[in-house]
């Protein structure tokens, strides 16, 4: 079960400017509980990996993937030399 705080942040972030990151082996949260956060947050981009839970944070050029989306949405260019 997730934390009802996910549910109802008082932070407001457009939803353009969030992303789910749900690993499909992950064993310690449940489809269920991705897809109801995915729900109350106004169902924003969402990307289904072939991870578990921990496992996609040793995947090679993660983070590269990661500053590549955030740079997409801020409209800024990302800096690979600053990894």
């Amino acid at each position: 079960m997730l934390p009802p705080a996910l549910f109802h942040s008082p932070y407001r972030v457009p939803v353009a400017l969030l992303t789910g990151d749900e690993g499909i082996y992950d064993q310690l949260v449940e489809s269920d509980a991705i897809e109801e956060l995915w729900q109350s947050w106004e169902q924003p981009e969402i990307r289904r990996l072939p991870h578990g839970h921990v496992s996609w944070m040793l995947t090679p050029g993660i983070n590269r993937c990661i500053l590549d989306w955030l740079a997409l949405r801020l409209d800024t260019p990302r800096s690979v030399s600053s990894l």
